[in-house]
């Protein structure tokens, strides 16, 4: 099982369909937490993205041994944060989805890869 953390739009079947796709898991594989990502400007940011992690409800040996990947929120500083809050719980850098807009008469998003990003973080620590 693969926990989704969607910080972002709710996922639609034609989403988890391709997120799956992109993950080789069945879509019964996939567990996906949704949260809201919406953050209150006049009060600090750190405490709040606390709290947003804590609101998914995982424990500490969850963090730790669950294959978890991150669904982002869009506003950089959130994400800075997140990111780093999930590192401290985790202990590594977790793997993002992202999703690219699809015009037409509405806008939709379209999952189309995968960073895991403790990969990237060993990688540029060969290279320093």
């Amino acid at each position: 099982m693969i926990t989704i953390l969607n910080m972002t739009h709710p996922l639609t079947r034609e989403n988890l369909s391709q997120i799956a796709t992109l993950l080789n898991k069945n879509e019964d594989q996939l567990s996906v937490l949704h949260r809201s990502s919406h953050f209150n400007y006049g009060d600090p940011f750190p405490p709040q993205a606390f709290n947003l992690v804590d609101s998914f409800g995982l424990t500490t040996e969850q963090w730790q041994k669950d294959q978890i990947v991150l669904i982002p929120p869009s506003f950089s500083p959130i994400v800075a944060l997140v990111i780093s809050i999930l590192h401290g719980k985790m202990g590594h850098f977790p793997t993002i989805l992202y999703a690219v807009p699809i015009g037409g008469v509405t806008t939709s998003y379209h999952y189309v890869g995968l960073i895991n990003l403790q990969d990237v973080r060993n990688k540029a620590r060969v290279i320093r």
